[in-house]
């Protein structure tokens, strides 16, 4: 490190101020491509700041590989070097590599401060990155409330879809921000919008277990039994997944308990591929078929006697589940394991 990147990044203003009256070159970078006036505003050194700028130092940024003095000082929360650097000159809105801008980066890192003084200075609240995201996406996806309210508003588009085809409500019931979907919801935002995948936000919060949020969208009319391109459902991935609460919520809400989707598969077989054997009674209870197969032709029962749970196996048997169509082998493990089992 040279003297000058030194001096700014531990925030050293008489040093600085003497160097700027030798012949160093206060825009040099460093072996990282920091300059003095990148180190000053990522570390939050707001009189260094000053100082280098009264000096002339230039606030243009053309490297695109590094943050920015302004996105730097947006990431760390110094909300009055933001302010600094955008009276000095700096362009609010200059993005980086991945076209991220200080207020998508204010918001992703959870700073209201900085948000509302970029907000302030102009900066372009529905801008989006590489992969479509707005600043709202990335403040839906982190779960803060407040900014989530300052950028609404502010004007950010609700509905506005990432290269995935998901809106700032994805993000938010991805995550299991019930307050954040909340808000979301109260805005506008439409709880049944589909992806690239035609996957709703229900359809995620179902997969992970996002009880909460599963309950909200559900009440706000966000339909049980959609399906994606693969024809799963909320209910299909709840199973999958181990959710009881959830596979109890959604079936209580209307979801069929026997979709099956483009390779056979039903909530039941996905459940007892998993052992999941409070799921598996439940689906039964709600007039799940018990003897629906794959394409490989593999039933629930199947399944459990290849997983050698000797639970579900019983249970399946008891609630009829079919041992016809067991061949030799399926027959000899299910003699076993039962016997196992009783011993």
């Amino acid at each position: 490190m040279l003297p000058t990147h030194v001096a700014a990044f531990f925030g050293l203003e008489k040093m600085i101020l003497h160097l700027q009256q030798t012949e160093l070159d206060l825009n040099q970078k460093d072996e990282m491509g920091y300059t003095p006036l990148l180190w000053a505003a990522r570390n939050g050194y707001e009189a260094v700041v000053k100082i280098l700028i009264d000096g002339g130092v230039a606030l243009t940024w053309e490297d695109p590989y590094q943050p920015s003095p302004i996105a730097s000082a947006a990431r760390n929360g110094y909300d009055a070097v933001v302010k600094l650097l955008i009276q000095s000159g700096a362009v609010v809105d200059l993005a980086d590599e991945n076209r991220w801008t200080a207020l998508s980066i204010a918001a992703r890192y959870g700073h209201e401060a900085a948000v509302k003084v970029l907000i302030r200075s102009g900066a372009a609240v529905n801008s989006r990155d590489i992969c479509g995201r707005t600043a709202l996406c990335w403040a839906s996806s982190c779960g803060n409330e407040t900014i989530v309210k300052i950028l609404i508003g502010n004007g950010a588009a609700m509905d506005s879809e990432s290269d995935l085809g998901w809106t700032p409500l994805f993000y938010a019931a991805i995550r299991g921000h019930k307050a954040v979907v909340n808000i979301l919801i109260e805005n506008g935002a439409a709880p049944d919008s589909m992806d690239e995948a035609n996957r709703t936000p229900l359809s995620y919060a179902a997969e992970r277990g996002c009880t909460a949020v599963v309950e909200m969208l559900i009440e706000n009319g966000a339909a049980s039994d959609s399906m994606d391109l693969a024809n799963r459902t909320p209910l299909l991935f709840a199973a999958r997944g181990g959710h009881t609460v959830v596979v109890e919520m959604l079936l209580k809400n209307g979801a069929v308990p026997d979709s099956i989707d483009v390779q056979n598969w039903t909530p039941l077989l996905f459940a007892a591929r998993g052992g999941h054997t409070s799921i598996v009674k439940m689906l039964i209870e709600n007039g799940a078929v018990l003897d629906l197969m794959d394409k490989y032709g593999k039933t629930a029962l199947l399944l459990a006697i290849a997983n050698k749970d000797a639970v579900l196996v019983r249970m399946l048997i008891e609630n009829g589940a079919t041992v016809d169509v067991l061949d030799e082998d399926s027959r000899e493990a299910l003699h076993k394991l039962l016997q196992c089992h009783e011993e």
